[in-house]
């Protein structure tokens, strides 16, 4: 049987230290979900006047309250019973939020909404309603194809492998999430080191995918084993969508231990 040495790394000394960071970014971003919430917790009650009160002041002096009724309820958005969040982010004072509401007839309907925060307060600015897919959709983002998820575990395997060969996070670090510093790798970044060329060289290959999936926090999680004559790794990245881009939030890789003789030759 062979032995496998796993190496786990996140943002700090490990995997779990991710889950702080993800919970740090999801509380930071809570306010707009908040927001969106209660807009139409009062447009499902009927309350369009205190739906309004939740609009910007930009687009209260554009739409009346009779007017943001008309529009939800053309759009299928006035009975919403429930709401789910598959991204959230937030860039100065502008948010945005997108996923999905359930309607009382069970339909699903694909929403984003613009907020911009007035005060302590965020307030609802925009509105675009997205087409129902068929067989309920969840409005969570589509998974990549296969194609692409190969393409991208590939592309970040090579660029880990580089930032290890060449003492660089930074290089690594252009991938992840914003809040990720070369500090808070940590000292997994250092151990793994010298596992950066056999990397390089696995990550010409091309990875046997397990099934991908989202989170309902909307994490992605893409993992694949690479394998050539010599080695061979298991790596997995988890990603959160930032900006409409798939961002690191965290990876980990295990090794098969058995000794290979000529893994110190350089890459042709």
């Amino acid at each position: 049987m062979k032995t496998w040495h796993k190496v786990v790394l996140g943002i700090g000394a490990g995997i779990a230290v991710i889950a702080l960071l993800v919970g740090a970014i999801f509380w930071a971003t809570s306010g707009v979900t908040d927001a969106a919430d209660e807009f139409f917790a009062a447009a499902g009650e009927g309350d369009y006047e205190a739906a309004h009160a939740l609009t910007s002041k930009d687009l209260q002096r554009t739409l009346s309250a009779e007017g943001l009724q008309q529009y939800l309820e053309r759009n299928g958005l006035d009975e919403v019973t429930d709401t789910s969040w598959s991204s959230r982010s937030i860039e100065n004072d502008i948010g945005t939020v997108e996923g999905s509401v359930t309607t009382a007839s069970g339909a699903k309907i694909p929403i984003t909404l613009s907020l911009v925060k007035e005060g302590e307060d965020w307030r609802i600015t925009f509105i675009e309603r997205g087409r129902s897919g068929v067989g309920g959709d969840s409005g969570a983002p589509p998974l990549p194809t296969l194609e692409e998820q190969q393409s991208m575990i590939q592309s970040d395997t090579r660029q880990l492998a580089t930032a290890l060969m060449q003492d660089n996070p930074q290089i690594f670090l252009d991938r992840w999430l914003e809040q990720a510093t070369a500090e808070t790798l940590g000292q997994g970044f250092r151990d793994a080191q010298p596992l950066g060329q056999r990397m390089l060289v696995l990550a010409n290959e091309t990875p046997e995918m397990e099934d991908a999936y989202i989170d309902g926090r909307g994490l992605l999680t893409l993992a694949g084993t690479f394998e050539n004559a010599r080695d061979k790794a298991r790596i997995s990245f988890t990603y959160l969508r930032r900006n409409g881009e798939a961002r690191i939030g965290a990876y980990e890789f295990d090794f098969d231990e058995k000794p290979r003789p000529d893994m110190t030759r350089p890459v042709e």
